[in-house]
């Protein structure tokens, strides 16, 4: 049987596919989830299929730990291969810039000094620990 493939084939479904509105609304959605495989139980050898979320404050988050525990260099966002990496693992994150990423971690010491601030901030005479710092700090 004799078929014209512009009409009767696969060449329809993938010029609509192209060019459908919303598929392109779809991709626009950044909290929408894609199907993907998560490890099933305690054995990372086991995969499950599920939605696999990519939201862009955790994996922002997880950039700035990244970033300050390995001690990277700003920069390291910008690099070709790590922009590839991220584009493989989630295709709808964005990377921030390597200002951006100085802002975040500063905003983080930030963050973390008021925190401590806050702890040696105490009532000295009511609170034990903060005495026995300064115990501590008289012997040194």
């Amino acid at each position: 049987v004799k078929a014209d493939p512009q009409k009767n084939g696969t060449f329809g479904s993938k010029s609509h596919y192209t060019t459908c509105k919303v598929r392109i609304s779809f991709n626009e959605d950044s909290t929408q989830t894609i199907l993907g495989f998560k490890p099933r139980g305690d054995s990372s050898s086991h995969y499950i299929p599920g939605p696999i979320g990519c939201d862009p404050e955790t994996i922002r988050n997880a950039l700035i730990q990244l970033i300050i525990s390995a001690e990277l260099p700003f920069k390291f966002v910008s690099r070709p291969e790590f922009v590839h990496f991220m584009s493989i693992v989630c295709p709808k994150f964005t990377v921030p810039t390597r200002w951006t990423v100085q802002r975040d971690v500063y905003d983080i010491f930030l963050l973390e000094k008021s925190e401590i601030e806050g702890v040696f901030s105490a009532n000295i005479p009511t609170s034990k620990f903060n005495h026995r710092y300064l115990d501590f700090l008289s012997e040194i």
